[in-house]
């Protein structure tokens, strides 16, 4: 076998797909077996197997945010923030968003809007452990921090219309506010007329179970 056709194999795209990547290393491997009895041309068939098989163990993807780039770790609720060399990630157990901070002129900015607000909120958290945040750090952490949740759980309004996203993350924490107060506030005591609406709503109850169950027993026993 030539030094040539080794060069050759050596020079391939490193943008073949998978399964002619697997097939040049099957390829390799035999002409390596082939070969042990000449060191030289063994090693180089060695060091291209071993090119081949990184190129195969690659997944293609579309957004990759390598473990060894994550800076820290911030608990957000049930999910978490993590804030990388070059972005941040929203990371939930069912999903995952990455915010990085590109500007589309197509677009309204509040991809950057939501860059720059997490990496402010990552930097109050951060000086909120070492105990260096004032009152107002405090109230901005908090803000920051409802706005984070709005966003993410209507992340399509970032990139609508400035004032259409702003109309409704407003609207939305107002709402938001009310229905904390509201949960918060003590109930009023029962009237007559609450338990016996109570009443009569589990007797229908009861007799809807009851109903089930007796055409239930009947359709077995047909």
């Amino acid at each position: 076998m030539s030094e040539q056709k080794i060069g050759a194999a050596a020079s391939a795209p490193a943008s073949k797909g998978r399964e002619v990547l697997e097939s040049e290393m099957e390829e390799m491997r035999s002409r390596l077996l082939s070969m042990l009895t000449d060191g030289e041309e063994g090693r180089k068939c060695l060091d291209r197997l071993m090119e081949l098989k990184g190129q195969a163990d690659v997944v293609p993807s579309a957004v990759c945010v390598e473990m060894k780039d994550v800076v820290k770790e911030y608990p957000f609720g049930a999910a978490k923030i993590l804030k990388c060399r070059e972005c941040y990630v929203y990371s939930t157990p069912a999903s995952s968003i990455v915010i990085y901070p590109v500007y589309n002129p197509d677009l309204s900015n509040g991809g950057g809007v939501l860059y720059s607000t997490m990496s402010s909120y990552c930097s109050l958290r951060d000086a909120e452990e070492n105990g260096s945040t004032t009152q107002e750090d405090k109230d901005a952490l908090a803000i920051f921090k409802n706005l984070l949740a709005l966003a993410f759980s209507f992340p399509v309004m970032l990139f609508s219309d400035d004032i259409f996203a702003g109309d409704c993350f407003r609207y939305i924490l107002d709402r938001w506010k009310e229905s904390l107060e509201r949960a918060s506030s003590k109930l009023r005591e029962e009237t007559p007329e609450d338990i016996a609406a109570n009443q009569e709503f589990r007797a229908n109850m009861e007799q809807a179970y009851a109903s089930e169950a007796e055409a239930e027993k009947k359709s077995g026993e047909e």
